[in-house]
């Protein structure tokens, strides 16, 4: 079994609420599935199938002490305003 981290993914998962993903970030859910599933067939214990960013964000939170990686979360998501998400429906 191994772990897939696969960033964002536009798959409508923000419709009905205040907050979106901008799709210049985003990967169609077919292409993380085929990534994934390609990476398993190699037999890495670990797939990052989305963007080189989002490739190199997750070895950023492998890195630093957990406490450093959600203060830079928290900070990055006041940032965005995604703490004030709120569902339209």
């Amino acid at each position: 079994m191994g772990l897939a981290h696969p960033g964002a993914i536009a798959t409508g998962f923000f419709a009905g609420t205040t907050t979106k993903i901008n799709p210049a970030a985003a990967d169609l859910p077919a292409t993380i599935a085929r990534r994934t599933l390609d990476d398993y067939a190699r037999r890495r214990a670990v797939s990052c199938p989305s963007r080189g960013f989002n490739r190199a964000m997750t070895w950023v939170a492998r890195l630093l002490p957990r406490t450093a990686v959600a203060r830079a979360v928290g900070a990055l998501n006041r940032r965005l305003r995604l703490h004030e998400v709120v569902d339209l429906v």
